[in-house]
């Protein structure tokens, strides 16, 4: 609890943690460093951490075991066709898809800033 105390983690903070259980300490600063990049809400952070998550997911599960830190735009084009246009259980609307691009877009911004990307 000390540790989760030193770096600023409070109770039903999200993280992300990969598929074979690993903690991604730059990814879940990210997280934990929204609200001071304009993503206040508690609801609105909830909704960003699984939005990057899903990513994660897709990431390790179909594009062979990628992270997150090894993406490209070939990596988001496959994410938009299974996510927008394949129907089925996974498919969104295009507003949650604009949301999930738009939480993205602020890793990706947040991740240069800390000079990650």
């Amino acid at each position: 609890m000390a540790v989760l105390d030193r770096v600023g983690v409070h109770d039903a903070q999200p993280f992300i943690s990969g598929g074979d259980g690993s903690y991604d300490l730059q990814l879940n600063r990210f997280l934990r460093e929204l609200p001071s990049w304009g993503v206040r809400a508690e609801n609105s952070v909830l909704r960003y951490a699984r939005d990057v998550m899903l990513f994660v997911r897709f990431l390790e599960t179909s594009r062979y075991g990628k992270s997150i830190w090894g993406c490209d735009g070939d990596d988001l084009r496959a994410y938009k066709r299974v996510r927008l246009w394949c129907g089925g259980p996974g498919a969104v609307s295009v507003g949650t898809w604009n949301r999930s691009v738009a939480a993205l877009d602020k890793w990706v911004a947040w991740s240069l800033d800390a000079g990650l990307l």
